[in-house]
């Protein structure tokens, strides 16, 4: 809720989902809003007595609900059912499950009868024609999708040629596999809807658009995009070198470039197509610009840069929006060694064999420094044992005789991480 923050007076690990979850559980906006996008809220006095709450606690979570609407292009009727563009709907409730875990909590979804028309046959069967892997993510996913498309269109919402973003050419023009994927699709949507076939044509364009949006498949052919979504995408191509350049001195290997644009691919296109105003994650940047400072100022300055050269009014929001992202796909591809300058680290243990390799595989899978190990006497910036070096050797020492626990690594990577924004700044001068 914006204005409050939960306060944690004393040191301990919770799990922040969780606390989500409770929290989104005793909210009554959060249960109107997912009835309403079941259809199942006939009257604020019926939802009332089911909920045991007043009435003008529900008049108040459906003004709630109704702000969250502003400048999305959709609405709540006087009969309490969500209307408007209706891609925007299926979008909007996507990204609220995805950004928020919602799949832990979707039992009232669960409770209508579409619900009982997603098997385990049918999302074999839906995972089998995309060409994806039978795990429990993807069948989550594809689930959850399959669902909302069922509730909405059962409940006469279906979409329209005006509704569909303009990201796709026609499927006339697709890749035969494509075009093969698109009339199976429709063969399959027969089955649960009697619809004229030109909607169906349109579900079925904009559910493999979806599969795109959703990041389910990143691998989108080019050739399946229109020229002006060809032009934008090219506009980050250039903003992704020029900012990588400028950051770390040097270019952007054409490997990792191509796998950073496949990796933010579905972000940019649901972003920037499919929403008219923006959902928001609940990622914590502070907390990534703390651990992560480099990375993260990365991510920041480019997508400050990325939302000039896109005409983005609302910047903040616009950097909130796609942090995570963007984040994520930077940690993935840009190794500790390309962009980080190196911290060398002088690891020799006399009373405990076999404790510097542990401690070498504990340090070299940090992906916020670059540490590089050598032999004690070596030049370092800093050296680990269990015993202490003679004086002359003038490199910050860390004693260790037991194995480190987490609080210990903790507290030299943190004083590591310092010497290597020191570095990186001094390189950038």
């Amino acid at each position: 809720m914006q204005g409050k923050v939960i306060k944690i007076n004393h040191s301990v690990q919770i799990n922040t989902l969780a606390l989500e979850y409770q929290y989104r559980k005793r909210s009554i906006a959060w249960v109107l809003l997912l009835e309403m996008l079941t259809e199942q809220v006939d009257s604020y006095e019926n939802f009332a007595d089911r909920h045991n709450i007043s009435v003008a606690a529900v008049r108040s979570a459906k003004q709630k609900i109704q702000e969250a609407f502003l400048n999305q292009d959709i609405e709540v009727s006087k009969n309490n059912r969500i209307v408007g563009n209706e891609v925007v709907v299926r979008a909007f409730f996507m990204q609220l499950m995805r950004y928020y875990h919602a799949q832990i909590e979707t039992t009232i979804i669960q409770s209508t009868p579409q619900d009982h028309l997603v098997t385990d046959q049918l999302v074999d069967k839906l995972l089998d024609i995309y060409g994806l892997t039978q795990d429990m993510t993807n069948e989550r996913v594809i689930s959850l999708q399959v669902l909302i498309w069922l509730i909405r269109v059962q409940n006469g919402h279906y979409l329209h040629d005006q509704d569909l973003p303009h990201i796709l050419v026609d499927a006339a023009d697709w890749p035969e596999a494509y075009q093969q994927l698109n009339a199976h699709l429709i063969d399959m949507m027969r089955e649960f809807v009697d619809l004229p076939e030109h909607v169906l044509r349109i579900e079925a364009q904009f559910a493999i658009l979806t599969m795109f949006t959703s990041g389910l498949v990143t691998d989108v052919p080019e050739e399946m995009l229109r020229s002006e979504v060809q032009t934008r995408l090219k506009r980050l191509t250039l903003t992704l070198r020029n900012n990588y350049e400028t950051a770390f001195q040097s270019q952007l290997p054409s490997v990792v470039e191509a796998q950073l644009l496949q990796a933010t691919l579905s972000s940019n296109l649901r972003t920037l197509y499919f929403l008219k105003d923006l959902v928001q994650s609940s990622v914590d940047i502070g907390v990534l610009e703390r651990n992560f400072p480099i990375h993260a100022k990365f991510t920041s300055d480019l997508l400050v840069t990325l939302a000039d050269v896109w005409q983005i009014e609302d910047v903040p929001k616009f950097r909130r929006v796609m942090f995570e992202d963007y984040f994520n796909a930077i940690i993935v591809h840009l190794t500790p060694a390309m962009i980080l300058p190196p911290i060398r680290v002088a690891i020799g243990f006399v009373y405990h064999p076999g404790m510097d390799e542990l401690i070498r595989q504990q340090l070299a899978n940090r992906r916020n420094i670059n540490f590089e190990f050598v032999s004690v006497g070596e030049p370092a910036d800093f050296y680990i044992s269990d015993i202490a070096i003679e004086s002359e050797y003038t490199v910050p020492g860390y004693i260790w005789n037991v194995f480190p626990d987490n609080h210990t690594i903790d507290h030299f990577v943190q004083d590591a991480m310092q010497l290597s924004i020191k570095y990186y700044q001094n390189r950038k001068r």
